[in-house]
């Protein structure tokens, strides 16, 4: 009599990463904070702001990173032998030694500390990062385990796709009461039940993630995974439900209507098929007919629906002559194509001095006209292209700029002329430093235009960053000229970079920046051995394959988007999953 075989014992070290994985990203609550930022010109009095899907969502995280670094502490202390090699890991110490650093000697040591203004990654969440990543890769060793975590993956996805179904219908489930009622305290529900509808509701795809761009990102993350079960997977029916996944992530991808999705997609096939090389023909055999699907389905798809996702892929540039205005203690200079102004408030009436030209030799400039208009008004350059106005109010003379469409307002006391903010604060327009794209920073939906007043900051936060979340205290949101430009409204608090890389620099210096893109490159390295010069068939193989394609699909977005709650977390779970999976089977027990 055969005897059975005795059943594997569940590995109860899983129970975070599946936590992480399965509920983190449903962590959704509306909570009301100061984020302290009243102290500044640039903000409103009132800094009370609502947060539904980051505030708990941190401190939820930051339990379980806790709870992960107990758990290492004891098992690496009473289980050495069971240790995994630590060695690529090593540059993680070089980024978590500069995060505290940059806390310590941050602008802003309280944001720093508990996270703050919709991103909420403070120290302990960016540390958690780093347990998370390690934690995954020490813990996972026998096959089950790497079953077990692709079944969360799976179902986590599942409920994803349930969401963005909706939401591709505009029935977002947090518009319906009873969701909300579970969002929202008693008191909360009766103030804001039945319009807590998001920016993005009924417009975009972005499932319980904020944004579409991040929803974006985890959907390309999912479809690496599914698309690698699915080249690799023998059975049929089990590659008809893996090629089902991968059909639905990237259906919902197209709803986001993200373009650094495209990015992040060319990329993985590219490093595919460079490590497919030696099984090149097999891979094309398999790739092309979907591609080819693919693309007939995208162009279908966007037909259909007035070409909505061709129609952003070029920015339509940003048709306006206004460049700078700054305010001093004698007037108001105002910069407009290529000609400056110098603008005071003389008898109740605007008064404008051209100055010299601004543009470049030889370039040919019409001859910039200011006419003095009956109603007491200015008008600057053809078709009054720029509106001057002055009016008397509470025993003050106010002056308007009008240019472009977007208005001004300007006051004088004593100190000199003033720029009155729309949230009614004076506050000075000085030169802002910034990097030259030629006229390109529309594009992106303006991150060439953040990029370029970001740049400079790397310099400043060469050594030491400006600490943890403190990104808007140290972007120059005085630029009220090109925020109303490139930014719709000079009210527009610009919060990231919208590029992770630049954003490790500013916050953490150029060393927490280099001590991450070092474990990239060697992560990369390490992975390329792992699945391209040593294949194999096994399930943790196959799985680590996917997960490493997906970190390659989050490492190319980054250059476009930043690292948050709601994406990174599965990106560091992916990474020790992926080298957890390519130790030797001695290793990896």
């Amino acid at each position: 009599m055969k005897k059975k075989k005795r059943k594997e014992q569940f590995n109860d070290l899983l129970i975070p990463l599946l936590f992480v994985v399965c509920t983190l990203p449903f962590v959704i609550r509306l909570a009301e904070y100061s984020c302290n930022y009243g102290k500044y010109s640039w903000y409103s009095d009132n800094d009370v702001i609502m947060d539904l899907y980051s505030y708990y969502r941190c401190y939820y995280f930051e339990i379980l990173a806790i709870l992960m670094a107990v758990i290492l502490a004891f098992r690496m202390a009473l289980y050495k032998e069971e240790q995994k090699p630590c060695r690529i890991f090593l540059p993680l110490l070089l980024y978590a030694a500069m995060v505290v650093a940059s806390t310590v000697l941050s602008v802003n040591v309280s944001a720093s500390l508990t996270g703050n203004f919709h991103q909420f990654q403070g120290i302990l969440v960016l540390l958690g990062y780093v347990i998370l990543a390690f934690y995954t890769y020490q813990v996972m060793s026998r096959e089950r385990d790497y079953r077990i975590m692709w079944y969360g993956i799976a179902a986590m996805f599942a409920v994803m796709a349930l969401v963005g179904g909706f939401q591709i219908a505009k029935k977002d489930l947090l518009d319906v009461p009873f969701m909300q009622r579970l969002i929202m305290s008693k008191e909360q529900f009766a103030e804001y039940g039945g319009t807590m509808e998001t920016v993005f509701t009924g417009n975009n795809v972005f499932l319980s993630l904020y944004n579409p761009n991040y929803a974006g990102v985890f959907l390309t993350m999912a479809a690496s995974v599914f698309f690698v079960m699915c080249w690799s997977e023998k059975g049929r029916k089990k590659k008809i439900w893996y090629g089902l996944g991968l059909f639905v992530s990237l259906l919902l991808m197209w709803f986001t209507y993200s373009r650094s999705v495209f990015v992040s997609v060319f990329a993985a096939l590219a490093v595919f098929l460079w490590m497919e090389k030696k099984r090149r023909t097999r891979a094309l055999k398999f790739l092309l007919p979907g591609l080819v699907l693919a693309v007939v389905g995208f162009f279908a798809l966007d037909m259909a629906n007035g070409f909505r996702f061709l129609s952003r892929i070029a920015d339509p540039k940003k048709d306006t002559a206004l460049e700078e205005i700054l305010t001093s203690e004698k007037g108001v200079l105002l910069q407009y194509d290529g000609n400056q102004y110098f603008i005071t408030v003389e008898g109740g009436r605007p008064a404008v001095r051209k100055r010299g030209q601004a543009e470049s030799p030889g370039e040919e400039k019409a001859e910039a006209r200011i006419k003095e208009m009956e109603d007491g008004t200015v008008e600057i350059g053809d078709q009054g292209s720029v509106s001057l106005e002055v009016w008397e109010e509470d025993g003050a003379e106010w002056l308007s700029v009008e240019a472009d469409g977007h208005i001004f307002f300007f006051g004088r006391d004593s100190n000199g002329y003033f720029y009155l903010t729309e949230n009614g604060k004076q506050d000075q327009m000085a030169e802002i430093e910034k990097a030259d794209f030629g006229g390109l920073e529309y594009l992106g939906s303006g991150r060439v235009y953040i990029w370029s007043r970001t740049l400079p900051l790397l310099k400043k936060y060469l050594l030491a960053g400006s600490g943890p979340d403190t990104f808007p205290e140290v972007f120059p949101q005085n630029d009220y000229v090109g925020k109303a430009v490139y930014g719709d409204t000079a009210t527009r608090i610009i919060e990231k970079p919208h590029n992770d890389y630049l954003l490790q620099w500013v916050q953490t210096g150029f060393l927490g920046m280099l001590g991450m893109v070092l474990f990239y490159v060697f992560y990369v390295k390490k992975c390329v051995s792992i699945y391209g010069e040593r294949p194999g068939g096994d399930f943790p193989r196959r799985l680590g394959y996917g997960c490493f394609l997906g970190c390659i699909c989050y490492m190319a977005g980054s250059f476009f988007n930043d690292g948050t709650l709601y994406t990174t977390p599965l990106f560091w779970v992916f990474i020790g999953i992926s080298l957890s999976a390519g130790q030797k089977p001695s290793a990896a027990g």
